[in-house]
């Protein structure tokens, strides 16, 4: 899409996440995903000023400057134990921020407490346009999963709060219909379902590509993911326990011993394989697996099902509200019941006795990717944004005053 057909936003945009960089020689630093996705925010927005913790020490060796002069960095402090003893400053901080801009977007994720819970307030009482995002709900307890008291008080808090912060929004965005349904009470403000896609242009499959790929594949299937509970990894060792699937598994967590021991209980059938780099590395390695696992327990929309429908591999989920949204039983891939490892176990067994029908519902995924890319998601966001804030300012306008 050309540049004309962007709705740019000119006026002063604040974002204010938990998400922390580094400074290091007078310059600041950040994780190349995260690099990558405050750089497209540009493709909507002229100019940005970025509020968020800094910390000190050494720079990782893949992280990345940001030498962008849109964008300008406010530091507040780094979050940890004396984040509450700076609640003072970073207050202030925020205050004079906010009164500087005509648009607030913030998030209600991040330890040890969300900053939007300082901005939103502040943001209402200085009359800007409030926008608040959902890509997850980490707070939660999934089903399932064992939580002692003291995290179940803490999910009920943060659930309490979040609610009254998106209820107070003027825009929210949320990555599934369920966190919608769910995390809204009496909202003042529009609300719109915007899943989040990570997936660039050049990471779309082409057809001819496609088929040489499946004409390659052997039936493997893949795990990539946070070795946790709350992803269904402990599920998933029991699923594999059960059948006679080929499985790799990528990932870091808990959960590393026990697949570990399922590797070493059943090598060459299990393989747990390192890290790959997310990119071209991480695309290549898809290309290799006949479907990708993602037997989460939790609400979210895992974005690696984007990743899999951009190279063509189906997929074979959890009945969760997230998954649920993108994945339809027989068309992108196989539904099971949330926590049930002897159906996931047969679900896994299946690739090997319909290679035909996979790779035709692989054919299906990719097709749903055309118009799912990260920029087209900034694009898309930015139109929705630009047009909430001509709304908010004619709101605004003192009575008599017309367009």
């Amino acid at each position: 899409m050309s540049d004309q057909c962007i709705a740019r936003i000119e006026t002063p945009y604040l974002l204010l996440l938990n998400i922390s960089l580094i400074r290091k020689d007078g310059r600041f630093w950040a994780d190349p995903l995260w690099h990558k996705d405050l750089l497209l925010h540009l493709v909507a927005v002229e100019r940005l000023t970025l509020a968020c913790p800094i910390d000190g020490g050494a720079v990782p060796p893949d992280w990345l400057p940001i030498d962008e002069p849109r964008i300008t960095i406010l530091p507040l402090p780094p979050l940890g134990r004396r984040t509450l003893f700076d609640l003072p400053l970073i207050a202030a901080r925020l205050w004079r921020a906010i009164g500087g801009a005509r648009i607030v977007h913030t998030g209600i994720a991040g330890w040890p407490f969300p900053l939007g819970w300082v901005a939103v307030p502040i943001a209402r009482m200085r009359g800007r346009l409030l926008m608040i995002g959902v890509e997850s709900s980490f707070w939660r307890v999934p089903a399932g999963v064992k939580a002692s008291p003291i995290k179940r008080f803490q999910a009920a808090i943060y659930e309490r709060i979040n609610r009254l912060c998106l209820d107070a929004a003027d825009i929210t965005f949320f990555t599934t219909e369920e966190y919608r349904r769910s995390l809204l009470r009496r909202p003042r403000g529009a609300s719109h379902v915007a899943p989040a896609t990570w997936v660039d242009p050049e990471h779309l499959i082409d057809a001819s590509a496609l088929d040489a790929a499946w004409a390659a594949k052997d039936g493997r299937l893949l795990f990539a993911g946070r070795l946790t509970e709350a992803k269904g990894v402990a599920v998933l060792i029991r699923a594999i326990e059960r059948s006679a699937a080929r499985v790799d598994i990528i990932g870091e967590g808990d959960l590393l011993g026990e697949i570990a021991a399922l590797a070493g209980r059943h090598p060459g059938r299990v393989r747990l394989l390192e890290s790959v780099r997310y990119g071209a590395e991480f695309f290549a390695l898809l290309d290799r697996y006949s479907a990708i696992i993602v037997p989460t327990l939790s609400e979210e929309q895992p974005r690696v099902l984007f990743d899999a429908f951009s190279r063509g591999v189906p997929a074979i989920v959890s009945d969760t509200s997230g998954n649920r949204q993108l994945v339809h039983d027989g068309i992108e891939g196989r539904l099971v019941r949330t926590g049930d490892a002897d159906a996931l176990a047969a679900a896994l067994d299946g690739v090997a006795a319909d290679c035909a029908g996979f790779a035709q519902m692989g054919r299906s995924a990719r097709a749903t990717m055309d118009d799912r890319t990260h920029e087209a998601m900034h694009r898309d966001r930015g139109r929705i944004i630009a047009q909430a804030l001509r709304r908010h300012d004619l709101g605004h306008r003192p009575a008599g005053v017309s367009n």
